[in-house]
């Protein structure tokens, strides 16, 4: 199976927040183990793809959960894999 490459993220947005809605977003982005970006830029892509039924943003959202799940899944049981093969 071919590997698909992730586009770079070089594109900026800037978004002017209060204290207290910085403080909720980086309360939200460390319950899931984002940051606020990632935790930003999901959100809005959720919402485009579930209230907005765009394609290209479920898209996005897919892969960048399948990346996330690989990422996880490895983390925890490749150690358990090397233990085991030693």
């Amino acid at each position: 199976m071919k590997k698909e490459i992730e586009p770079a993220l070089t594109e900026n947005v800037v978004i002017r927040v209060s204290p207290k809605e910085k403080a909720l977003l980086d309360k939200y982005a460390r319950k899931e183990g984002w940051s606020i970006s990632e935790y930003v830029r999901a959100t809005m892509l959720a919402d485009m793809a579930m209230m907005q039924g765009d394609t290209e943003a479920m898209k996005i959202i897919f892969h960048a959960a399948r990346e996330k799940l690989v990422r996880r899944f490895n983390k925890k049981f490749r150690p358990l894999q090397q233990e085991a093969e030693n």
